[in-house]
């Protein structure tokens, strides 16, 4: 277009131009998060298989309201979803079966209608879980979410045409915290840190009526009022349902820390202490047969002192640790907990204190702790095996092959007290983790300690051959025993010599250890 003169009398002549350009842009903010599609497809959960993780504990928090309508909570996402019931008891099946309204199977919700077999990586830390009579039947990923970097406000985008036949859609979210003590419901074996649960319904217990069509863009507001210090270990889980069908049509989670946790180990144990576990979690079946859940023998647990370390990976601004442990009856009658101490290389990086009569630990770190370390430790006094059962609750019918070394409350935080994101692995009933104690060979007169005493019966079998008529199996301990069927190496000579008093000296160092706790 030639406008002549322009508006600069020193231009002669100016022209201006309009030059058409079709530039792509999104619905979505830039700044906005894409939430990643849930994909789990547990379908139900037999009440008899949670295990620790008792239904019931997390029905009796939440509070839920309008019983009548849909009640969603958290449920822990679980590699291993189909565990045996140590913990859930017939009282426990019953009180379930009543208080979630005589639904016999809890069906967690699945996007895809694919079943996932454990330790898939397409398995999500964060999940949630509808409590319906119904069930609930789930197809299609039919909607994308998106969150707003300050978890204020969440935009949904329709991504399929059969949303279209879907005319009565809640969306609906929900707050879930990872690790979050809550009291103990009287099940010896339930663990009172849970490991994930909904902390809150940012839109409500039954959502917000949408309407949303295929490629229609939806924005909604919301306000957490949970703690931001708390943030770190939560994450948020959005979805759609079409109310009528009670079908989940979309669904999708986001950490609100995308950063890698620290990680707080029991004597550096991986992630199961379990024997041929590779073959369990091939084994698809609603009961794994317990005579399969076998600990391995690397680690059974010796009787007499042990030391227990507390250590942690990946540190990361970590200043305060307060926790304590979580003993029960049956538990004070397998072991008990001497003393509590900074490691070693910790003595003289933090402030220390520990409460003999509530197990309760806190930590003061001089400076924010980074990287790899041996925090502390607890020394415990070993004196029952349970490798051939011990009797629970006085029924000599029941039979109890392990027991728990675990945590009642567990905090770490930074300088600020916000909580840091960590993983917390524990050793718990039945498994992953689980703590199998057995005789100790080098505890001669059975007295759970193994010292002098058991030096001085061991010195007379000295230079036995099985071929000699003094000969005693029990005397026979190096190499020490792998299984139940063998031990020794036919001969009581020096190496059996060597391995007791090795062991002997562990043991009045830890004992040591205990005499200048109590002069402190």
């Amino acid at each position: 277009m030639a406008m002549g003169y322009g508006p600069n009398p020193s231009h002669v002549e100016c022209e201006v131009g309009f030059r058409c350009v079709w530039r792509p842009t999104s619905n979505t903010p830039q700044n906005y998060t894409f939430m990643k599609p849930v994909t789990l497809a547990e379908e139900y959960y037999s009440s008899s298989t949670w295990n620790q993780y008792i239904i019931t504990t997390y029905f009796s928090l939440l509070n839920p309201q309008e019983k009548d309508h849909y009640i969603y909570i958290g449920m822990p996402s679980e590699k291993y979803y189909d565990k045996d019931n140590d913990g859930s008891l017939p009282e426990n099946d019953i009180r379930f079966r009543q208080q979630l309204y005589d639904t016999e199977y809890m069906p967690r919700f699945a996007i895809n209608g694919k079943i996932h077999a454990p330790h898939d990586k397409d398995a999500n830390e964060f999940a949630a879980m509808k409590i319906i009579k119904d069930g609930i039947q789930s197809k299609k990923q039919y909607a994308d979410f998106w969150v707003s970097p300050s978890f204020d406000r969440i935009q949904i985008v329709g991504t399929d045409g059969n949303l279209e036949r879907h005319t009565n859609v809640h969306l609906n979210m929900m707050l879930v915290q990872k690790l979050v003590p809550c009291d103990d419901h009287g099940d010896d074996f339930c663990t009172t840190i849970l490991p994930q649960i909904v902390v809150e319904y940012p839109m409500g217990a039954l959502g917000t009526e949408i309407q949303i069509a295929n490629k229609d863009t939806v924005e909604k507001d919301f306000h957490l009022t949970t703690p931001s210090t708390n943030h770190a270990m939560c994450g948020l889980v959005a979805f759609l349902q079409d109310m009528d069908t009670h079908e989940i049509i979309a669904a999708s989670h986001i950490e609100m820390n995308s950063k890698p946790p620290m990680v707080f180990t029991i004597d550096h144990l991986p992630e199961t202490t379990l024997d041929k576990v590779d073959q369990i979690a091939k084994i698809y079946s609603n009961i794994i047969p317990f005579q399969l859940l076998q600990n391995n023998p690397r680690y059974h647990e010796y009787t007499g002192l042990r030391e227990k370390v507390i250590s942690v990976q990946n540190a990361e601004t970590l200043k305060y640790i307060d926790a304590s442990l979580d003993i029960t009856d049956f538990e004070s009658s397998v072991y008990t907990v001497l003393g509590a101490m900074l490691s070693p290389e910790m003595e003289n990086k933090a402030t220390f204190h520990y409460d003999p009569d509530t197990h309760h630990i806190s930590i003061s770190f001089h400076e924010p702790l980074q990287g790899n370390h041996d925090i502390f430790r607890f020394i415990i006094k070993i004196h029952a095996s349970s490798v051939k059962g011990l009797p629970y609750r006085g029924d000599p019918l029941l039979k109890v092959y392990d027991m728990n070394f675990k945590w009642k409350t567990f905090s770490p935080t930074d300088s600020n007290h916000c909580l840091v994101k960590y993983q917390l692995q524990e050793q718990r009933s039945l498994f992953p983790l689980r703590m199998v104690t057995v005789e100790n060979p080098l505890d001669f007169n059975e007295d759970a300690s193994i010292n002098d005493d058991d030096v001085r019966l061991f010195l007379p079998f000295f230079g036995c051959c099985k071929e000699d008529s003094q000969y005693s199996k029990r005397f026979d301990v190096y190499p020490p025993p792998t299984d139940t069927n063998t031990q020794g190496d036919g001969r009581i000579d020096l190496q059996d010599l060597h391995y007791l008093v090795n062991a002997v000296a562990a043991q009045a160092k830890l004992a040591q250890d205990i005499e200048q706790l109590s002069t402190k």
